[in-house]
């Protein structure tokens, strides 16, 4: 498959939409975990992610690296590669690790399957706690098949969806 290339002003978008549209607890874990669950339903229906993205088999699951690396960016304000314009004046992370949007995102550049599986997996975590969002990370075979701190290979997650050998094969081809 291609080499990753990473869509961080879609990303952004993703995470001001998360922002207004989780109905509690709007936190970096939860918003993280929205993302990740989102983009797999959307490989499994659609053939590609929400946005693309890269995935690292952290402690508490499975986490979209480069979504993690704007949070942080928007906390403490920290240069990390591929940052899309204007972090810190679109969303605010509060020290309780609350992420609030400063700004309305842009639904251009979201289509209409993208915005079902984000409420899909909206839907998903409603009302769950953290270690009930816990429990599910630490569920997906290709976070179970990851060393911590090592980045999983999309094939891998892939893998894990139904038809996921057929849909590899096709975006092999591609």
């Amino acid at each position: 498959m291609k080499p990753t290339i990473l869509d961080s002003e879609k990303a952004l978008d993703v995470i001001i939409y998360l922002a207004i549209r989780l109905p509690e607890r709007r936190n970096t874990y939860k918003i993280l975990k929205v993302i990740y669950r989102a983009n797999k339903n959307h490989l499994a229906k659609y053939g590609r992610e929400v946005f693309r993205e890269t995935y690292q088999a952290l402690q508490f699951g499975t986490v979209p690296a480069s979504s993690y690396d704007i949070v942080t960016h928007a906390k403490k304000g920290k240069v990390q590669n591929r940052m899309p314009a204007g972090v810190r004046k679109k969303i605010e992370v509060s020290q309780d690790d609350t992420i609030r949007a400063l700004v309305t995102p842009n639904l251009r550049a979201l289509s209409e399957s993208d915005i079902e599986c984000l409420n899909e997996a909206i839907e998903f975590y409603r009302g769950m706690t953290f270690d009930q969002v816990a429990d599910n990370a630490h569920e997906d075979a290709a976070y179970k098949d990851t060393p911590r701190d090592k980045y999983i290979p999309i094939e891998k997650i892939i893998l894990t969806l139904p038809d996921g050998e057929l849909l590899l094969k096709h975006l092999k081809a591609a």
